[in-house]
């Protein structure tokens, strides 16, 4: 009886809010839902010009933070991604989901180092009604759609858009991507997975700074630890102790100019998590001066070389220990002279 009772308790419930949620989603207008609806297709599509731009050979790593950064106008602030350029978290693999900045700055070291220009497609776009988080209390829809990379196959992908009205003006920002059917991780997995990846995660890529550095120059620095924290990078020179190049940074790269005050010679660089002190060491890389030494020299007396010719020709200078050259001798004009009296018959 009492079991009874609580299934019928359980269905009641689920009806209010079913009602609740209709309620609530019928105070919307029909502008309401055209504005929410096109906002949210506006986005997708900023969405997929920004993986395109990632994928672009001609996309300089200079410009990724900032491109980065125009991703906020689309996401919300704790948005995720489900990995799916990688063909190792495809399904039927667990899904690997990362802040959208992890997964954008990921995906561009990615192609720009494995796979190079690739075109991204998203096609058979469908969006959803609008519906009523009767939890989080806002307005949200999906838009179902197929994701194409060159050299994987499709994949069936869901994104998730929060319903906001700001200042009179209604916005759809992302607060989810993933693929349709994710395959559900069983709770007695977790502990093992978490620590597979935790394992998998700890890295550090120099990308081209591997190759070398120079003074002056910008390079950029991707690392992966377990945590999403604040961290420290370090330079660590072969001798001497540390140096500091940013602290409380909160991205997984960094677009580091080495300054003019380090000194040539082999280093690495650590990423510490400040949080829970775990940290990544990358392998040893050497930092030059912008121009070699030998190059300085020869600029240095081809300069000398020519002040002093054009101190010569300029002051008729001639060294000590130069032959003179024999000149002829200047012979004066005569001047011009008053023509003679006239001699008298």
């Amino acid at each position: 009886m009492i079991s009874r009772n609580l299934s019928l308790l359980g269905c009641a419930l689920m009806l209010l809010t079913g009602i609740s949620s209709s309620a609530q989603v019928n105070r919307l207008t029909d502008d309401d839902i055209v504005a929410i609806k096109t906002a949210a297709e506006d986005d997708f599509s900023a969405y997929q010009k920004i993986m395109n731009t990632l994928t672009d050979a001609k996309t300089l790593s200079i410009y990724l933070d900032s491109i980065i950064a125009s991703s906020r106008q689309i996401f919300t602030e704790n948005a995720k991604i489900e990995v799916d350029y990688d063909s190792a978290y495809l399904p039927p693999q667990l899904p690997y989901e990362v802040s959208v900045e992890k997964y954008l700055g990921d995906f561009y070291v990615y192609h720009q180092k494995e796979q190079g220009t690739a075109q991204i497609y998203y096609t058979n776009r469908r969006i959803s009604d609008m519906q009523w988080d009767t939890q989080e209390k806002i307005f949200y829809l999906t838009l179902s759609y197929t994701s194409v990379y060159e050299g994987l196959p499709p994949q069936e992908r869901v994104a998730t858009f929060r319903a906001d009205k700001i200042d009179e003006q209604w916005e759809a920002k992302i607060t989810y991507i993933k693929f349709k059917n994710s395959p559900q991780r069983p709770e007695e997995e977790q502990q093992t997975v978490s620590s597979t990846q935790q394992s998998r995660e700890a890295q550090i890529s120099l990308n081209e700074l591997a190759q070398g550095g120079k003074k002056g120059k910008q390079y950029l620095i991707s690392w992966a630890l377990p945590e999403d924290h604040p961290v420290s990078v370090l330079l660590l020179p072969q001798e001497g102790s540390p140096q500091s190049i940013v602290t409380s940074h909160r991205a997984d790269r960094l677009n580091w100019t080495i300054d003019q005050d380090v000194k040539p010679g082999k280093y690495q660089l650590k990423v510490l998590d400040e949080n829970k002190m775990t940290s990544v060491t990358s392998p040893p890389f050497r930092i030059s001066s912008q121009f070699p030494l030998g190059l300085k020299l020869a600029v240095g007396v081809g300069a000398g070389f020519y002040l002093v010719q054009t101190i010569r020709n300029d002051w008729n200078f001639a060294w000590p220990f130069a032959k003179s050259k024999e000149t002829e001798p200047i012979i004066p004009e005569e001047p011009d002279l008053p023509d003679p009296p006239a001699v008298p018959e």
